[in-house]
């Protein structure tokens, strides 16, 4: 699976569970936790999640 599947994948989960953890991606995406990492902060960088402890939350929930 390449880099863009995978966080479409983690930024739909988000939406629809409102938060993941590192290892709940790393099962279900069948990848290392570092690249559920490297991913995670990626997709922080653009704004689309906010990272927290172990794992992320959508970016307009922490804003709450």
């Amino acid at each position: 699976m390449i880099a863009a599947q995978r966080r479409n994948i983690i930024v739909n989960t988000i939406e629809r569970d409102g938060a993941v953890s590192i290892t709940s991606l790393s099962e279900k995406l069948d990848t290392s936790a570092v690249t559920i990492r490297r991913d995670l902060d990626q997709l922080a960088e653009e704004g689309r999640l906010v990272r927290t402890h172990g794992g992320a939350v959508l970016a307009s929930s922490a804003r709450e």
